[in-house]
């Protein structure tokens, strides 16, 4: 009898500490469900119906139509960015931003009416050429960034710039219009890159937003050939600092960089022109070098190079002549 009762009592403890250790077991795995929800929910993609959007843009902007689309999420919040179209007679573009939240688009923050993108081609049916977010690590913002054609046959652009963060903030950033424009994302990055003195701009937002200034005279590549010039005051033209005549391989890039301090200056604040030349000084005959500091010779010749300065704008010394020979 003794013997029956200390077998029964050994199957009871037994399944007691069965039971306890199952339910730790249970109670750990639910709190580190619990926990791994809370930190993956932000990158969890929800994607939004395109009928649920369509729906949204009847209601509160009939007047336009989408051209792009993107959902994002930040602190287990869910944003849909819209970039919209106007109609085709003297059409425009915007920028809506709503939560999603229950089946329902909210919206949270619209391009104003005084920064809306106009002067836009009627007949070009997205004038859109990019669209791109850039999320911080923490997934609490985001900053957005669009670069649409205009009208003109000078090809100019123009590149909206806004952050966005989980509070429901949104500011707008940058919305440039410098001739011939470009946003494109860069690895951790977005790069806004312009004519003239806009010269490029470094997005970045971890561990906040910071917009770092290129000038046009740090733009050089680190694999170009670098051709040194001044401003010859006396002569009232720009010429080379050291050696005029450059022979260079087909595809060899060159960067034109000032060789002092007061150059630099006049440079940055795009007060000089750069031309390339097969015809002599007729500088509509020439290309000009719009955005950056550096040219690439994809073709075997003689070239000549002049530069422009308020002083001058009709050079007739070339500062550099640049010989291409086959690679």
């Amino acid at each position: 009898m003794k013997r029956t009762l200390v077998i029964c009592s050994f199957i009871i403890g037994i399944s007691i500490i069965g039971a306890m250790f199952i339910y730790v077991f249970k109670t750990n795995a639910v709190k580190s469900a619990n926990t791994n929800n809370i930190n993956t929910l932000s990158s969890i993609k929800i994607n939004v119906n395109d009928k649920t959007i369509n729906k949204y843009i009847k209601a509160k902007l009939p007047e336009y139509s989408l051209l792009h689309k993107e959902t994002i999420n930040l602190d287990s919040k869910t944003f849909v960015i819209m970039v919209l179209k106007s109609g085709n007679y003297e059409p425009t573009v915007t920028i809506n931003i709503c939560e999603y939240k229950a089946n329902i688009l909210n919206s949270i923050w619209q391009l104003p009416e005084n920064a809306v993108i106009k002067d836009i081609t009627p007949s070009l049916p997205d004038p859109v050429t990019n669209f791109c977010t850039l999320i911080s690590e923490d997934k609490m913002s985001a900053v957005i960034g669009i670069n649409t054609v205009l009208f003109g046959a000078h090809g100019s652009s123009q590149v909206t710039l806004l952050t966005l963060n989980s509070k429901d903030e949104c500011l707008l950033k940058l919305n440039a219009l410098e001739g011939i424009m470009a946003v494109t994302k860069v690895g951790k990055s977005l790069i806004v890159e312009g004519e003239g003195d806009f010269a490029k701009h470094i997005i970045t937002i971890d561990p906040q937003y910071k917009e770092e200034v290129i000038t046009l005279s740090q733009m050089a590549d680190a694999n170009s050939i670098k051709a040194y010039f001044t401003v010859s005051r006396g002569l009232d033209e720009v010429v080379a600092a050291n050696e005029d005549i450059i022979n260079l391989k087909e595809g060899d890039t060159i960067a034109f960089l000032p060789s002092n301090e007061e150059d630099k200056k006049m440079f940055d604040n795009g007060d000089l022109s750069i031309y390339v030349s097969r015809d002599g000084p007729n500088l509509g005959q020439s290309t000009l070098l719009k955005t950056g500091n550096s040219w690439t010779f994809n073709e075997i010749g003689i070239f000549e190079v002049y530069m422009a300065i308020p002083s001058n704008f009709k050079p007739k010394i070339a500062v550099f002549d640049i010989v291409v020979t086959k690679k």
